[in-house]
């Protein structure tokens, strides 16, 4: 007690706690390990051997920043191509990406530890709308903010089978085609053309397409010829059916 007391009287106060706020106070750095030892120094400045070493790791407990840029390229008969871009974090240790569809939760996909990387995924359904999403874990397990690519919708660019068996018929004044249906699970309808010559340019007579297998045009008559495409629910035209003219009824 009575050498605190001295030693407070000119000025110097023992401790027996410190702070460490790392060089010139700028903080020690996230999953570092750091080591420390206390002396003992007298008035004369005579300084003790080393206390046994103790060590601390100071916690990481910052999330990455989100990946950029990422983005989501559909390659048609492939699949989806996703950028993963690349995090400012100097200790990200990979890059997960899930891919949500509608209200759906995000589902992982892929985990890559190179970037920015190329992913591929080639279970995607035709019509569906994903959207992608990116995120960075750093070596302490901290993970990221998602990063989102635009959605993508995966276009249907495959025709439906050329229709077969087209008659046109003429039925009063009228004109009657009909043909046989096409199988095709997205088949939207038919569309029918018509000319006035068998290898002339045709146009299209109906409007939205035609649902059954059967047409009447109301302005046909003998000496037009007729031609009919399946359309899907995509917009894709089959390629032309064989042409045929207007036969009478007997």
């Amino acid at each position: 007690g009575e050498r605190r007391d001295a030693l407070a009287a000119i000025g110097i106060t023992p401790v027996t706690a410190y702070t460490d706020s790392g060089y010139g106070g700028g903080g020690l750095l996230a999953g570092r390990r750091y080591y420390y030892a206390v002396t003992v120094i007298d008035r004369a400045e005579n300084e003790s051997n080393r206390s046994g070493l103790i060590d601390i790791v100071i916690p990481d407990n910052e999330a990455p920043p989100a990946p950029k840029p990422v983005s989501a390229t559909y390659r048609e008969g492939r699949g989806v191509d996703i950028v993963t871009g690349t995090s400012a974090a100097g200790d990200v240790k990979e890059m997960r990406v899930y891919r949500k569809e509608g209200a759906g939760k995000p589902v992982l996909i892929s985990t890559v530890r190179t970037f920015p990387s190329v992913v591929r995924d080639d279970s995607v359904k035709i019509l569906a709308t994903y959207i992608y999403m990116v995120q960075a874990v750093d070596t302490a397990g901290n993970q990221g903010e998602f990063s989102e690519t635009a959605p993508v919708t995966i276009r249907d660019n495959t025709p439906p089978a050329a229709v077969r068996q087209v008659s046109a018929t003429l039925k009063g004044n009228a004109v009657e085609i009909s043909w046989i249906r096409v199988a095709e699970n997205d088949l939207a309808g038919y569309n029918v053309y018509r000319s006035s010559i068998p290898n002339g340019v045709y146009e299209k007579i109906n409007g939205s397409p035609v649902k059954e297998t059967v047409h009447t045009d109301a302005s046909g008559k003998p000496g037009m010829f007729y031609r009919i495409k399946a359309v899907d629910t995509s917009g894709n035209e089959s390629d032309w059916s064989v042409y045929t003219g207007v036969s009478e009824v007997k």
